[in-house]
C-alpha cells in the first residue's frame, strides 16, 4: 500500500504521504482500501527450506530511526 495523503489509518497507525507498507495477516484478515491509500501490488510469501538462505538489505525502517 502507499499513502496518497498523510492520515491515520483504520488500525490507528499514522501514515505519511508517500509511505509504503505491507498489509499482512498479523494486522488483519482482510482490508478495504481507504480513500487515502493506493494499492501498489500483491506480494507472495516466500518460504525458504532448511538448506536455503537470504540476504536482508536495509533491515531498518528509515522512518523509525
Amino acid at each position: 500500500m502507499r499513502a496518497t495523503w498523510t492520515f491515520v489509518d483504520f488500525y490507528g497507525i499514522k501514515r505519511i504521504a508517500g509511505q509504503e507498507w505491507l498489509v499482512t495477516v498479523e494486522l488483519t484478515s482482510s482490508h478495504i482500501i481507504d480513500v487515502y491509500e493506493e494499492l501498489i501490488g500483491a506480494v507472495r510469501i516466500t518460504v525458504l527450506n532448511s538448506d536455503e538462505f537470504c540476504y536482508i538489505q536495509d533491515p531498518l525502517d528509515k522512518e523509525s530511526g
